[in-house]
């Protein structure tokens, strides 16, 4: 059977690609086509849909290109990939984006034209979606795995829902035994507090002679039911614990004064800037101690460059001065600006925000709170812990869509202030910022409850409106400890994990109106009322972190209200069932688009104790009340581990434009509006902090563009990252990015920095000290050469060392010095110098764009070097049209392999039906789209590193090379990939390296030796060709013809490589997104 190409004309696949496959089934042939045409599809409509809204009629003329007869798998499937690419913008799987790439993927596998399929053939084709979307091939063709609104997506690939649910149960309920065996102890211990109401229950009139006849252990309970509990424990912890900081707070929230963070921010860049240090009534200097205060005798020591040393204990010192600041950002939107002292917008809630030092995932937090609803009626009040704090407050200036309060934990007063002086542990820490917060959004200010936010919680978008509704059940009830954001313990955990998976729960990923009852508390973005506060406070330095401690103060009445429906996701943390971003319940999301529509007036709770009631009727004006509801067949449909689950409505009158329903996430209709909704994204905040600014200088277009490419979708504390292109390469022109009005250095002497490179690095340092665009700048880049970062690390800036080629471009071999550097390394080992300086900097980095690179500079410096690879994305994917089979190596390279070749194809009887041609020969100039109509493109290589083999490789084209043993025969026989080394390029014979590799590596053989087989191989294995998976290799002339004629081979390549550009896009850019912040941070 023939396996040869034939071409079929424009528009249609080509014959012998999908029609001739001796290794899959026809089913399987008819679904490979359909998928690559339809994500070829997506790729070829992309720039006119990216055009819609700017030209008019843009958006008409792209959907009219799409190919008629789509299958709506296949276009759900190219959908799916779309959203993914669209997810490595939002940074998380479980992203709006990402939850759509599930939902396609799933709803692309369930198409009945799969039924025919072999398990081996669907799993070729859908493997990687089932993976992604964490489903097996009977899950997914059977309906049981559904979009949010439905059923829930796992990530468990193809474990049961019964196995899931056993594994989350068991982890929690080692947990919950753990606590619950140390209850006793808890009430014990709160007894020895002076916080504890037994000790002041005198002046609690008529507490009841049963409680003075139980004695403190059996009365504890009743005193805290009491209706003056509150006033008296609040009068002593006044008492007892007194020094507090800040005083007053309650009186600045309700007058909306203080200090205006902005007006602070402006004051110490005058300082910095000026010295000015009273700018506007703000001493700068004072303000620039405090947020570059490191502490030597803190968890940060040893303290970085830059920062301002001093003990804990003085910076705490200002940190309370600070806080008698009362730091506050948008006055004017101050809920409280238009009312007296005593009044309150009605439903005005504080969210207490907890920091420390690390500005992500802080940003995306600040980012999601933008979206949630009627945000603008709530106070966000932020505490500080730890020093180094200008992050952290950078990114809160960024804060222009609600009122602001900022305070700082002072921990070494906060633990002298309760009688502790010694210690400092992390759990310790952590309980007293929580005691802290809670005090000051509880006590100080006027809230009788306060919603708990972390900086590493996402927020859903109507996160503030259920804390809203869920209030005044919270305030009403002494019963209930906490209302949770998050669902999670014994009777989620046991009871609904395997329905939710299933499809058949009560308890519904995305029931927004169904709460459930449980003995444990998980805190994550959990509501407290005052009197829970209360209880914490006599047990908050036992021994465990605060949500444990919290889990030891509850009894067979005291309980938790958690949601079906999350309120919160976490974001990067590890937690009781492992990392959050591969949790089984990772996507148990809410949608983040939001719409004021109708929800039903009545939240249901499962009730899985007996004895406990929810009645509230004629307690509050809003008219909430409850009431049990009788012969409801929900509830018995979960009794699982108990005889039977009681259904109780919380009723709640509210006006209808507090109601919001959120959009079905798996709809699948309108397929063609949705490929341009997919494409284009969404839109970013109309209003930005200003860009970080990246310069580069290059001597090669290609890595920066690339570059720019990806740095385009990043958000750095809210902050774009842009570049300043100045571009000293000979191509420059053909991206428009020529440096105009460069001064000092120049194309002649950019890349050796000529015959005195210390008076020109002086002189360009001179040159741009004061020069206006240069101080706009963060960072410099250089990737071609690397070396020209020398001109920029006296600028006492960022500096970004992307190595694409050998490190030590210009500073042995150049124009200048062909005979390279042998008789005078000096420029290289200083070169080598800096840069282990930079490596060692806080605020510099160093990388390669390329493996081979990355362990070359580690050969010569002897530290691991981070690779980053170039992506190179053009937006088009593989769809062979033509039959030519394309060659990529040296014209002369390709003469000597002609014969060879053809005499292969006469052996194999295709010299007639499969043709090898030189991609310069068929095309003088050639676009990105006409390569991707080829079947294959074989190179033999000249460098291990190009930039058009990531263009290629990124458009899913099937690639051919040598094998690693050919080409290393090749190399040491006839010289062939002369640009591996320098000394190849300029016409050298390559036999070592001009200055000795570090101690730690001299067992590894000499990089620039081509006449060391041993050494040729070994380095060929970090070559581009050889370290990406799916490129395929051929040891012999007959070989290349069987791979090249091979269909079958060819799809599984392409196949493998998409999938592979799919999940390193997403490294790509979190690599280069964890860079910039680590830069900002430091």
């Amino acid at each position: 059977m023939s396996k040869s190409f034939m071409g079929r004309g424009s528009g249609i696949l080509a014959v012998g690609l999908f029609c001739h496959l001796m290794h899959i089934t026809r089913t399987e042939e008819r679904e490979a086509r359909a998928l690559v045409k339809a994500v070829h599809a997506m790729k070829m409509v992309w720039w006119k849909l990216s055009e819609c809204g700017q030209v008019e009629g843009a958006c008409e003329d792209a959907m009219a290109q799409l190919p008629s007869g789509l299958e709506r798998w296949a276009m759900l499937h190219a959908l799916g990939e779309e959203h993914e690419r669209m997810s490595w913008r939002e940074g998380a799987w479980s992203s709006y984006h990402g939850r759509k790439a599930f939902c396609y993927y799933l709803e692309s596998a369930q198409s009945p034209a799969h039924a025919g399929m072999s398990d081996e053939s669907f799993l070729r084709i859908f493997g990687r979606a089932l993976r992604v979307a964490g489903s097996s091939r009977n899950m997914a063709m059977a309906g049981d795995v559904a979009g949010e609104g439905g059923g829930a997506l796992s990530r468990g690939g193809g474990e049961s829902a019964e196995t899931l649910q056993g594994k989350q149960c068991n982890a929690t309920l080692v947990e919950h035994e753990r606590w619950r065996e140390r209850r006793e102890a808890v009430r014990r211990f709160a007894l020895n507090s002076v916080f504890h109401p037994w000790h002041w229950r005198k002046h609690l009139p008529n507490h009841g002679a049963q409680s003075r006849a139980e004695g403190p252990e059996g009365g504890s309970e009743e005193l805290y039911r009491h209706a003056q509990v509150q006033d008296v424990l609040v009068r002593v912890m006044e008492k007892f614990w007194v020094e507090f900081s800040p005083w007053e707070a309650g009186r600045y929230v309700l007058a909306g004064e203080g200090e205006d963070l902005l007006t602070v921010f402006s004051a110490v860049e005058a300082w910095r800037g000026r010295r000015d240090r009273a700018h506007r009534g703000v001493d700068g200097r004072w303000w620039d101690r405090l947020l570059r205060g490191c502490a030597v005798d803190g968890p940060s020591s040893p303290c970085p460059e830059g920062q301002y040393e001093m003990v804990e204990k003085e910076l705490d010192g200002m940190k309370v001065l600070a806080n008698a600041r009362h730091l506050q950002l948008n006055a004017h939107m101050n809920p409280y600006k238009d009312l007296s002292s005593t009044g309150a917008p009605q439903d005005t809630l504080p969210i207490w925000l907890r920091a420390c030092r690390r500005t992500f995932p802080l940003s995306l937090v600040l980012q999601r709170l933008r979206s949630v609803w009627r945000i603008r009626t709530a106070v966000l009040i932020v505490t500080v812990d730890r020093d180094m704090v200008e992050g952290v407050l950078r990114e809160l200036s960024a804060v222009d869509f609600m009122h602001v309060r900022v305070y700082f934990h002072p921990f070494t007063e906060t633990r002298a202030s309760l009688g502790f002086h010694g210690w400092d542990t992390g759990v310790h820490r952590l309980n007293a910022h929580y005691v802290f917060g809670l005090r000051l959004s509880l006590v100080s200010c006027p809230f009788d409850y306060v919603i708990t936010l972390e900086d590493d919680l996402l927020p859903s978008p109507d996160f503030l409106v259920y804390h809203q509704d869920m209030r005044k059940v919270a305030t009403s009830d002494p019963n209930i400890l906490s209302i949770l954001a998050y669902p999670n313990g014994p009777v989620h955990d046991c009871s609904y994990i395997k329905d939710k998976l299933l499809n058949r729960s009560v308890c519904q990923a995305g029931s927004a109106d169904m709460l459930y009852n449980d003995r444990f508390f998980a805190g994550w973005g959990a509501g407290l009322s005052r009197l829970s506060f209360l209880r914490f406070l006599p047990v908050w330095n036992f021994s465990g972190i605060y949500d444990g401690i919290m889990n030891g103060l509850i009894d067979h009445e005291l309980h938790c209200l958690a949601p079906c429906r999350p309120r919160v996701r976490l974001h990067a943390n590890v937690g009781l069932h492992g990392e959050s971003e591969a949790r089984w319940d990772d996507v148990f999301k809410v949608d983040e688009e939001t719409r004021p529509e109708m929800l039903a007036d009545t939240y249901k709770i499962l009730n899985h104790y007996k004895g406990l009631e929810y009645s509230f009727k004629g307690r509050s004006s809003s008219g909430i009340y409850g009431r049990r509801v009788r012969g409801d067949r929900r509830g018995t449909a979960v009794a699982r581990h108990a005889e039977q689950v009681e259904v109780w409505e919380l009723l709640q009158r509210r006006s209808a434009a507090r109601r919001i329903l959120l959009d079905n996430l798996c709809n699948g209709s309108h397929l063609r509006s949705l490929f341009a909704a997919a494409i284009l994204g969404s839109t970013s905040p109309s209003t930005e902090p200003p860009p970080f600014v990246v310069w580069s200088s290059d001597f090669h277009v290609g890595p920066i563009a690339d570059l720019k490419d990806i740095w385009q979708d990043l958000r750095v504390r809210g902050r774009r990252v842009t570049v300043i292109d100045k571009s000293l390469s000979g191509s420059c022109s053909s991206q428009g990015t020529c440096a105009q009005g460069l001064r000092v250095v120049n194309g002649s002497n950019g890349q050796d920095l000529g015959p005195s490179p210390s008076s020109l690095i002086q002189q360009f340092v001179s040159e741009y000290s004061d020069d206006p665009l240069m101080d706009k700048v963060d960072a410099f880049v250089c990737n071609h050469p690397p070396g020209m970062c020398e001109l920029f690390q006296p600028l006492n800036k960022s500096v970004i060392v992307h190595a694409s080629t050998r490190y030590e471009m210009g500073r042995c071999f150049s124009d200048a010095r062909p005979q390279g550097c042998s008789d005078d390394p000096a420029r290289w080992k200083e070169w080598n110098q800096k840069v282990s300086q930079l490596m060692s900097s806080r605020k510099d980095f160093v990388s390669a764009n390329n493996r081979y690179d990355a362990r070359y500079m580690q050969f010569f410096l002897g530290r691991t070097v981070e690779t980053i690879p170039s992506l190179c994305d053009k937006r088009l994917s593989w769809f062979p049209r033509r039959s030519e089979i394309l060659l990529s190596m040296p014209q002369a390279v390709e003469q000597a392999l002609t014969p060879p070749l053809l005499q292969a194809l006469q052996r194999r009887g295709l010299d007639k039906t499969l043709k090898f041609v030189h991609i310069r020969r068929l095309y003088r100039r050639y676009e990105h789209a006409d390569l991707a109509q080829h079947p294959a493109i074989v190179w033999v290589p000249y460098q291990v590193s190009v930039m058009s083999f990531f263009e290629q490789y990124r458009m899913n084209i099937p690639i051919l090379v040598p094998s690693l043993q050919l080409m290393a025969d090749w190399i040491v026989l006839y010289g062939m990939m002369p640009q591996r080394t320098w000394a190849g390029v300029f016409g050298q014979c390559p036999v070592g390296s001009s200055i000795p590799p570090h101690p730690s590596e001299s067992s590894v053989p000499d990089p620039n030796d081509d006449s060391n087989m041993t050494a040729v191989k070994f380095w060929l294995q970090f070559a581009d060709f050889y370290s990406f998976p799916h490129v395929l290799q051929w040891s012999s002339f007959d070989e290349l013809v069987d791979l090249a004629s091979d269909s079958d081979r060819l799809f599984r390549a392409s196949q493998g490589a998409r999938e592979f550009n799919l999940d390193q896009g997403r490294e790509v850019r979190g690599k280069w997104k964890s860079v910039f912040e680590s830069i900002l941070t430091r």
